[in-house]
């Protein structure tokens, strides 16, 4: 009985959000709260500048920002807009692609320095993803094929501090890591394309 009872509860909150979603769509005024979903340390980078000029344009609409790794369910009302780095935004989701993000090789300066002198840069570590679902991935095998060491990590704020400790380089977003000064481009036969950046919102909003 409890199992069917949960799922008529599931149709009942479902259909509750679809008629929230009508009401917020068909009402004209811009007030009221906002979410704003962000996934990683870069569109925070992003999002956080543009903060203080939407709420100078825009005084009636509280914003909340939730900065998490969890694809939030728009579909739900867990967010009411995200701003995401892909290039395969999901089918219940519009919106528009507002930036490509462009790509480079960065380490520190000894890493640097080593990279120059070292024939085939074997010596130096790279950092990449966990579940990449890649062994090696293709700029490292492109650019840095004799590379020994590969480690691994699943958040880009923690690549970006292990990289500035002068573990090893890694392939990082330009506008994240190109103003600091602790890190230095290093020159690759290969980078990957960057992903877009796209602002989405569920479809019946």
């Amino acid at each position: 009985m409890g199992e069917q009872l949960a799922a008529s509860a599931e149709i009942m909150a479902d259909q509750a959000n679809t008629i929230e979603c009508h009401v917020m769509a068909d009402s004209q005024e811009l007030s009221g709260r906002l979410r704003v979903t962000v996934a990683d340390v870069c569109t925070r980078k992003l999002v956080l500048p543009a903060i203080r000029r939407f709420t100078n344009l825009y005084p009636d609409v509280d914003i909340e920002l939730i900065a998490t790794r969890n694809l939030l369910d728009l579909a739900a009302r867990e967010a009411d807009v995200a701003l995401r780095s892909t290039d395969e935004p999901p089918p219940d989701l519009v919106g528009k692609r507002i930036a490509q993000l462009g790509y480079a090789i960065y380490g520190s300066h000894d890493i640097l320095v080593r990279a120059q002198e070292e024939t085939g840069n074997g010596g130096i570590p790279c950092i990449t993803w966990m579940g990449d679902g890649q062994s090696r991935p293709v700029w490292i095998e492109k650019s840095f094929p004799k590379t020994r060491r590969v480690y691994r990590t699943s958040e880009l704020g923690l690549m970006l501090e292990i990289v500035r400790k002068g573990v090893g380089m890694a392939q990082m977003p330009c506008v994240l890591v190109e103003p600091d000064p602790l890190l230095h481009r290093i020159p690759a036969r290969y980078v990957e394309p960057g992903w877009g950046i796209w602002v989405l919102s569920h479809v019946d909003l």
